[in-house]
């Protein structure tokens, strides 16, 4: 556990035990001696109860779980009752009845942490999957597989769906890192439901709540000085993927390995890439909170004496946990072999099996996540204007772009910079979804530097892309709107998006050209379709205002769409847009009859064929 509950309670008993034998010394040494020993007791008793207290934070997210509340808080009376045992045994000349009743104690104790470890303790090869289902009830079917990198944007999709349920949930059971009523980020949401997950929950928990405390307090001091730290550590993200994919390399390895001495090297690997990749840089914004900046190259020796030079700070006890100095070096100078005769490794010197140094590698990597999440808590809470500088890392605009496209309601399965291009992974897609995703990459490229082309990519299907010269005549369509800034017309954007996906899939442009009019021809017919069945309670008036917005919009995104073809393709869509100019001034002078106009203009393009989607299976 890594609590330590059970390595405190073995404290406690030496501690008794200690009591005990020095009451059988001679007259002369007792007095001394005995005031040591209880000094001891207290403080084992005092250590013992501070690390239930921790434990204690945590509520459970499931009935079966719950009976562990009850048991921290019976350890928590026994441990009191057997150091009150102790006093009064001694208080009363060594009673036996008292020794007796203390062995009874430390007999319902054991059993209680027996019972705890057996409650709590998880199975490592447990999956993220399981973790999420029984921490958040988020099944399997709510967050389809897909890369890391991309699992902030189905977990939004996710939530969004169900989000007064999943905050609520959130919040039961993390008290200890929210204020009540606290509004929640999407941020803070992702990181709060991965450390839920987490196999090493503790410690990650204890680093959140160092981590929150400390950056506030540095916000508060100076957030200008506060937003240069952790824009350093942004600007280093593809460092931090880059160990990331590393560690995740290494754990498979260490999996997959036939036996111990096999496991040797990726659990070495993992250890030096934990702690010289996410600790180091971690270690380095704390250090930065605390007014001591530290280069982007200092070395692990500075930076854990610099730790131990504060180590008041709770930030800094946890971090220094996480470094063993030999084990580094020693794997860092190839100064580690398989030791034959103790089956483990030897460390220059030091034995460790690999599995230790797995299991130190990922708890880790799993209190630095706890850092950041406190770092995001900290941000989200932080109740005075905060700005941040924007990133020269490539690879944070390219979180941008996965995080924006979960808010639209995009599940990417993965993402990747490849060049100047953006490849997005998609689910299949349908022709329900098919222009949602072309307005989320609209809305996901704003600002994001060097790219060219934007492609969504579905199994065994084309690829949809998009170049950024389209996007840019599609943002022209984009308008103002006083409360929620800028807003975008899916039907008018979807135009010109579809007409640059079939250009660039290999369709004729005069072919293009009529689908696009016959598109435009069925976004008119479904609003006039729309507005009839408003005709009774809301009047003539009102459809026809709805009817010369919308055929404004689609005079506007078919001008705009001819723009990306030559002639003769470009003056067929030119041709429509006089048409539909011809019926916008009808509706103005007779109305009833110009809509039944539009509407059968509409049909009757629509009839002559239809629009051909080569992306989806129709």
């Amino acid at each position: 556990m890594d609590s330590g509950v059970d390595f405190f309670w073995d404290d406690l008993n030496t501690s008794v035990d200690q009591v005990a034998s020095v009451v059988c010394e001679p007259a002369s040494t007792i007095g001394r001696e005995l005031f040591r020993a209880l000094t001891q007791l207290g403080e084992a008793h005092d250590t013992l109860q501070a690390r239930l207290f921790e434990v204690g934070r945590f509520v459970p997210p499931s009935e079966h779980l719950a009976e562990g509340l009850d048991l921290v808080a019976s350890m928590q009376q026994l441990a009191c009752s057997i150091v009150e045992n102790v006093i009064s045994c001694l208080i009363e000349g060594l009673d036996g009845a008292y020794w007796e009743k203390s062995g009874e104690l430390h007999d319902e104790y054991a059993l209680a942490l027996q019972r705890l470890t057996e409650l709590t303790t998880l199975d490592l090869d447990d999956s993220v999957e399981m973790r999420l289902q029984r921490s958040m009830g988020l099944s399997a079917g709510e967050l389809p597989a897909g890369s890391g990198f991309t699992f902030p944007s189905r977990l939004r999709v996710a939530w969004t769906k169900r989000i007064d349920e999943l905050d609520s949930r959130l919040r039961r059971q993390v008290p200890h890192l929210l204020k009540p009523g606290q509004e929640l980020s999407f941020e803070v949401r992702h990181h709060l439901t991965a450390l839920l997950a987490t196999t090493h929950v503790l410690p990650a928990h204890q680093a959140a709540m160092a981590s929150r405390d400390l950056t506030l307090a540095a916000l508060a001091k100076d957030p200008a000085y506060c937003a240069e730290i952790i824009a350093e550590l942004v600007n280093e993200e593809s460092g931090h993927y880059a160990t990331h994919r590393q560690v995740q390399r290494e754990i498979s390895a260490f999996k997959n390995a036939d036996d111990s001495e096999d496991r040797m090297d990726p659990a070495c690997n993992l250890y030096q890439r934990v702690v010289e990749g996410d600790i180091r840089r971690i270690a380095r914004r704390v250090l930065g909170f605390l007014g001591e900046r530290q280069d982007r190259n200092v070395v692990l020796k500075t930076i854990e004496d610099r730790l131990s030079a504060n180590i008041e700070e709770p930030s800094c006890i946890l971090l220094l946990s996480c470094i063993n100095r030999q084990w580094r070096n020693a794997i860092a100078h190839s100064q580690f072999h398989w030791d034959t005769v103790n089956q483990c490794i030897s460390l220059d010197g030091e034995l460790a099996s690999p599995e230790e140094l797995a299991v130190a590698a990922i708890r880790a990597m799993e209190t630095g996540a706890g850092f950041n999440a406190g770092v995001e808590i900290a941000l989200n809470e932080f109740d005075r204007t905060y700005s941040q500088p924007p990133p020269v890392d490539l690879l944070t605009w390219d979180m941008q772009v996965e995080r924006r496209m979960g808010a639209s309601g995009i599940e990417l399965l993965s993402v990747r910079r490849f060049r100047k291009s953006m490849q997005m992974h998609v689910r299949p897609l349908s022709i329900e979804t098919f222009r949602d995703h072309l307005v989320a990459v609209l809305m996901a490229r704003h600002g994001i530097p060097d790219i060219d082309t934007w492609e969504i990519k579905q199994v065994d299907r084309p690829d949809i892309v998009l170049k950024s010269s389209a996007l840019d005549l599609a943002e022209t369509l984009m308008e103002i709107d006083t409360n929620s800034g800028k807003f975008v017309h899916p039907h008018a954007v979807e135009i010109i998006l579809y007409a640059e996906a079939s250009l660039n899939f290999g369709q004729q442009a005069e072919q293009v050209a009529i689908a696009v009019r016959r598109l435009s021809s069925a976004i008119i017919l479904g609003e006039f379709e729309s507005f009839e069945r408003q005709r009774i309670t809301d009047g003539l008036t009102c459809i026809v205002d709805g009817m010369v917005a919308t055929i404004s919009l689609q005079i506007r995104a078919i001008e705009k769409t001819a723009t990306l073809f030559a002639h003769p393709a470009a003056e067929h869509l030119i041709s429509h847009s006089n048409i539909l100019q011809a019926q916008l001034q009808g509706l103005h002078v007779d109305p009833d009859t110009t809509l039944q106009q539009t509407a059968q203009l509409a049909m009757t393009v629509i009839s002559e064929g239809v629009v051909e989607f080569p992306w989806l299976d129709l």
